[in-house]
């Protein structure tokens, strides 16, 4: 609940992002991603982060210093709809920053590679994998 709470409240609101940041926000939603068992809490902990890094460039700068493109990366290959979320995240940020998100987004590349073959993944996922491997 918390974490869909900070997804509604950061949404396109710049002064909300920072002061997340400020509290160690993203820190504590790349945890409730990566440690809770719950689906929907690590889905809702994605979109949270979404929200947060949309046109946020120093919130984009401080989750790839967390490792959080790791996270995203390994939650996307779960499957369902933490993969979903995963995957929009990174097209969010892919689209906005272009190149240099790129650069900072470890594996990238390989990673996309590996979940177009994804059982889980639908035809419209495929296509959007396909889409960011050819950015």
């Amino acid at each position: 609940m918390a974490a869909w709470v900070c997804s509604t409240a950061v949404q396109n609101n710049a002064q909300a992002q920072q002061h997340l940041m400020e509290a160690g926000g993203l820190a504590k939603l790349l945890a409730a991603a990566r440690e809770d068992v719950d689906e929907g809490v690590c889905a809702k902990a994605v979109s949270a982060l979404n929200s947060t890094l949309h046109n946020n460039a120093p919130g984009q700068a401080q989750f790839a210093a967390l490792e959080g493109w790791q996270t995203i990366l390994t939650l996307a290959a779960r499957g369902g709809n933490v993969m979903r979320k995963s995957l929009f995240m990174m097209a969010t940020v892919l689209l906005e920053e272009g190149a240099s998100a790129r650069a900072r987004i470890p594996n990238l590349r390989q990673s996309l590679h590996t979940l177009v073959n994804h059982t889980d993944l639908d035809d419209e996922m495929r296509e959007h994998c396909h889409r960011l491997l050819a950015l």
